[in-house]
């Protein structure tokens, strides 16, 4: 291989990876090649376990977001990345793409089955499955926290009536099994689900959103669409604008409800206010009216536009409308309240304290309401206070 000028960060991975070749492209899934790709997928895993073994508060969910960060941006460079775990995956699989030739599909299908394996394991209903496996898998887990492992995974096994062979295969430890331990016959229609599931971790946005639209399952839609909705709001943290407009077009090509028809455009308009793109934004907001003249967002939507444009009157007159409406319907937020108070005490007025008080009030109640349902449907609170105060 020839000589490649390091940039002081390491040698980037873009420039040790060779273009896709028409054989690799026809790859979907490193599922049923995990020994041929074990030089990527086992530098990912012992990194993960490594950091793991010494910052316990991690959770999958952590880990989930850095693989996604490096499988749109791997090609940044070591520079690029914040989190320490980042750039330990990005240097090991720098020494693993320099001892052998690599195409970028390859390295981006590599953290794409990492991804799937992190949620093949959400079943356990435990926010540290993965990492729990993946510590064990090392031999980095403590004696009596790795018989606590195991015996979860026992209970777990006649709680669901899973072969207690599989759990033994499950929650062992590398080398602690034998030839008898791995016979075990394999169910071919879970096999075979395994095999799809994992080629819809290795697609692309643009594939994801084709396969929403083709998608005849209405529980399957429900799920690839949280999938995209959620990367699109990872596009928007990144001000990723664009990526994230092509996301929600396609999605609105779909057969949505009303009320997520509603929320998608919502995003759309979000999107080109940071754009400061106006003209569009409030042409996304007109078609969310005539769809409901009763959501709130538009009209706040509005008064944001009005409030850039530093026409504080305006500002005024929409915010009153969005709070009537949210106050009518249920749909109370704090940023409709702050942005309120924050104009009126922007005009002199002393009632923005009253304003101040309310959007407290409106985000201690969504929180305790989000929290009461995260608690009915088996979520992690956690993320459940995150978005209602990011939102």
């Amino acid at each position: 291989m020839a000589r490649i000028k390091s940039d002081g960060n390491g040698i980037p991975l873009p420039a040790l990876s060779l273009e896709d070749t028409s054989e690799i492209k026809k790859i979907k899934t490193l599922k049923g090649k995990e020994e041929e790709y074990s030089y990527l997928l086992a530098p990912i895993e012992h990194a993960i376990a490594a950091y793991y073994a010494e910052n316990r508060m991690l959770k999958d969910k952590n880990v989930v977001s850095m693989l996604k960060n490096l499988k749109t941006n791997y090609a940044s460079g070591l520079a690029f990345f914040k989190e320490p775990l980042e750039r330990e995956i990005v240097r090991q699989l720098t020494f693993s793409v320099y001892k052998k030739k690599t195409t970028r599909r390859e390295l981006m299908l590599a953290f794409s089955y990492i991804l799937w394996c992190i949620d093949n394991r959400s079943w356990t209903g435990d926010s540290r499955a993965y990492l729990d496996w993946v510590l064990n898998l090392f031999g980095m887990m403590p004696l009596q926290e790795k018989r606590k492992f195991q015996k979860d995974y026992q209970t777990l096994g006649k709680k669901f009536g899973i072969d207690p062979k599989k759990i033994k295969v499950i929650s062992a430890g590398a080398g602690e099994l034998g030839h008898a331990d791995g016979d075990i016959a394999v169910d071919e229609d879970d096999d075979a689900w395994a095999l799809d599931d994992s080629k819809y971790f290795a697609m692309s946005d643009g594939e994801k959103c084709e396969f929403f639209l083709k998608a005849k399952d209405e529980m399957e839609q429900m799920v690839v669409l949280q999938d995209l909705l959620t990367s699109a709001e990872e596009n928007m943290k990144n001000q990723e604008f664009g990526k994230s407009l092509r996301i929600l077009h396609s999605l609105l090509k779909g057969n949505l409800q009303d009320s997520l028809r509603e929320v998608v455009s919502s995003m759309m308009v979000e999107c080109f206010i940071c754009m400061e793109d106006f003209k569009e934004a409030e042409k996304a907001i007109t078609d969310i009216i005539i769809l409901n003249k009763d959501y709130p967002m538009a009209y706040f939507h509005r008064a944001v536009i009005a409030y850039k444009e530093n026409n504080l009157p305006v500002v005024i007159t929409h915010l009153d409308k969005c709070i009537s409406i949210a106050e009518k319907v249920g749909m109370r937020h704090p940023q409709f309240y702050t942005l309120k108070a924050e104009v009126l005490k922007k005009q002199g007025d002393d009632g923005y304290r009253r304003f101040e008080k309310m959007a407290q009030e409106a985000e201690k109640t969504n929180i305790k309401r989000a929290m009461k349902m995260a608690k009915q449907a088996g979520m992690d609170p956690d993320d459940i206070e995150r978005m209602v105060r990011e939102r």
